[in-house]
């Protein structure tokens, strides 16, 4: 997926689906990360934008294009604010203690992020 012009991979085993632009509603919380919940299949569905733990400083809601990475983590469904999804990739299995680790596959630098463990920190 890329954010903010960065390829970042995450585990396949987490990812439901992508969905394009929807209508976020906001909702009031202290969690400065979520900024809203959309309506999905049913479901409510907190969306959190990753870029300030990653440390990227931008407004998404300024762009023209996103989209949501809809991931599931102990059968709690929350989607991510990406710019765009690209293919799937198949490499070794990534452990990882550390939430964010750089991976170099077929000569580019990916980065792979522990979305389980971004998600509950």
């Amino acid at each position: 997926m890329i954010i903010n012009g960065g390829k970042f991979i995450v585990n396949i085993k987490n990812v439901i689906k992508v969905v394009d632009v929807c209508k976020i509603n906001n909702v009031p919380v202290k969690d400065k990360s979520m900024i809203g919940v959309i309506s999905d299949d049913g479901d409510l569905i907190p969306i959190i934008d990753i870029r300030p733990f990653l440390d990227i400083n931008i407004d998404f809601l300024k762009k023209d294009n996103y989209q949501i990475l809809i991931i599931s983590i102990d059968n709690k469904k929350t989607g991510i604010i990406i710019d765009d999804a690209l293919d799937i990739i198949e490499i070794d299995e990534i452990i990882s203690k550390k939430p964010i680790k750089s991976i170099i596959n077929n000569d580019e630098i990916l980065i792979f992020l522990n979305i389980e463990k971004i998600i509950k920190s």
